[in-house]
């Protein structure tokens, strides 16, 4: 699973989602990337166009000598007005934890039989020590990490 977070840098605005493939988020960004849905991707602008707000967000510039033909050129790269960050949630502990107790709970008996077992039986009985073993097998089978 992969959690995306994005903040825009310029308006302020925080957006997010998660996705389950990388596929999928790779997909989702190229979308939205694509329709500017953040706001505007890291670009190219000529010294005549630059605002003195995108003066601040310069990464690099590249200036082109004077010719004959031609005047001095000089163009700035501009950062994207949002910041990605993506987080593979697998390499987390507690997103393996919470996969793990989610796993045990499917294995685990219903609690209709927990509550037969116990009503018709008891707590000393064999059936409880037996849900017990089981219990026990269960979380041995789904370790949490520690």
């Amino acid at each position: 699973m992969y959690k995306l977070s994005i903040k825009n840098e310029v308006n302020g605005r925080e957006y997010g989602s998660t996705w389950e493939s990388q596929s999928e988020k790779n997909k989702y960004l190229d979308k939205i990337i694509a329709k500017q849905g953040w706001g505007l991707p890291e670009r190219s602008i000529s010294e005549e166009e630059i605002s003195d707000a995108l003066r601040a967000r310069i990464i690099s510039t590249q200036i082109t000598p004077a010719t004959e033909d031609e005047p001095e050129k000089i163009v700035h790269l501009v950062k994207a007005d949002y910041v990605i960050t993506e987080t593979n949630l697998n390499l987390s502990k507690t997103y393996r934890n919470q996969k793990k107790i989610e796993a045990r709970k499917k294995d685990y008996p219903s609690i209709e039989e927990v509550l037969h077992i116990l009503l018709d039986h008891g707590v000393d009985s064999e059936q409880y020590a037996s849900l017990q073993a089981e219990r026990a097998a269960i979380k041995l089978k789904h370790a949490l990490e520690k």
